[in-house]
């Protein structure tokens, strides 16, 4: 059994009180009883909950600093008293609710997401319901008129040989009903047939439309929606990640002076000229190559560092600048056409801790706008050229 707290009288001769504090039950309330807390059950029990809140998941970070501040300025005012302790215990539940609208947003948030996802589900069972339903109605109809068929069939033998009628008329008769049977399981196969041909058909034309509806028409690069989507998924996939995002703008030098000289028709050939250029290099299956808007491409790497990036940049522009382009017309010319570049850096797991609080879409902007400075960098040095965004990753 543990000893009790003993405050002992002062010896004779001593000046003023000494008070000794002897081994207890629970080794903190030693510590606070010899810090000033007197030796009263609230006040043991306030600073004790105060002293543990560090490892308290409850409450966050400012809580859990203004309830260090309020321990410190307990023992540091050394009050006691009981009106004292109700003004501490108000302050107390004061921090303590300080973030229950923030929690109480935070669930109906979420309620309104759990709402939101059975209602979904709700829908999607509907539909399946409903096509079940007309799948057996239909399937129903059919089992019935076979089954008439059938009966049939049974009604004109048994009729026959009932009536003694002879071999040659009983044959014709089954013959004559089953012929009408396999005519009508023909007319259905048939049916479901083109049924199935038309349903492929519409398929078809949907995925077809899908495509068209991401792909750039003079191009055949992926065209400004499809990239959108394309980043925002990826950002999103990809972030708190030990991985990396290279992103280069490729913008074709004095395009204007193209179109001016020699015709929008020959500007839309050196667009095709330089999009199946970055076709043949971007092809890992991380790299998507776009159409960004007029004579702009994008590429969005994932997994390739800066480095490396460079390089496959550095590549797209010599084969671009290499090329001889010939410009028809009475008297053919030869011409040549050159990019510049701008890249940028993503360091996935840096970025979602320096963004943190930001969502992908703020991460993606910036991502883009430091291409797009490098790429300003790099035409305002003269062109034909690759710049790195100099500002370190994003």
């Amino acid at each position: 059994m543990a000893k009790p707290n003993i405050i002992k009288p002062p010896e004779k001769g001593s000046k003023g009180t000494v008070k000794t504090i002897k081994t207890t039950c629970n080794p903190i309330c030693g510590i606070l009883l010899n810090a000033g807390v007197p030796s009263d059950l609230k006040w043991l029990c306030l600073m004790n909950f105060l002293r543990t809140l560090e490892k308290d998941d409850l409450y966050n970070a400012e809580q859990k600093r203004l309830f260090h501040g309020l321990l410190q300025d307990i023992i540091k005012k050394a009050d006691f008293s009981d009106p004292h302790y109700e003004i501490i215990e108000m302050e107390v539940e004061r921090i303590r609710h300080l973030n229950c609208k923030e929690r109480e947003d935070y669930l109906n948030q979420k309620l309104k997401e759990a709402e939101d996802n059975f209602q979904g589900l709700k829908s999607l069972l509907e539909n399946v319901l409903r096509n079940y339903a007309n799948a057996a109605s239909l399937g129903s109809k059919l089992t019935h008129e076979k089954v008439e068929d059938i009966e049939k069939l049974k009604d004109i033998t048994v009729t026959a040989l009932e009536q003694e009628e002879d071999r040659g008329k009983i044959i014709a008769g089954v013959v004559s009903a089953t012929s009408t049977i396999v005519e009508r399981m023909n007319r259905e196969i048939l049916d479901w047939k083109r049924k199935a041909e038309e349903t492929e058909r519409w398929k078809q034309k949907a995925i077809e439309m899908e495509r068209l509806a991401t792909i750039d028409a003079l191009t055949s690069l992926y065209n400004r929606r499809a990239f959108d989507l394309h980043i925002e998924g990826m950002v999103n996939a990809m972030l708190g990640r030990e991985t990396y995002l290279s992103l280069m703008i490729i913008d074709i030098d004095h395009f204007k002076n193209f179109n001016d000289t020699y015709g929008h028709d020959v500007g839309d050939e050196v667009l095709k000229l330089v999009a199946s250029i970055i076709k043949k290099n971007a092809t890992r299956e991380g790299d998507f190559a776009a159409r960004y808007g007029g004579e702009e491409m994008i590429i969005v790497c994932e997994g390739m560092d800066i480095e490396q990036a460079t390089s496959l940049a550095e590549k797209i522009r010599k084969d671009i600048e290499k090329y001889r382009f010939l410009v028809k017309g009475d008297v053919p010319k030869e011409t040549t056409v050159t990019v510049s570049i701008g890249i940028s850096e993503l360091d996935c797991c840096k970025s979602k801790a320096m963004y943190s609080g930001k969502d992908a879409s703020f991460i993606i902007q910036q991502f883009i706008q430091s291409a797009d400075k490098a790429l300003y960098d790099a035409k305002k040095a003269g062109r034909n050229r690759v710049c790195l965004y100099n500002k370190g990753s994003v």
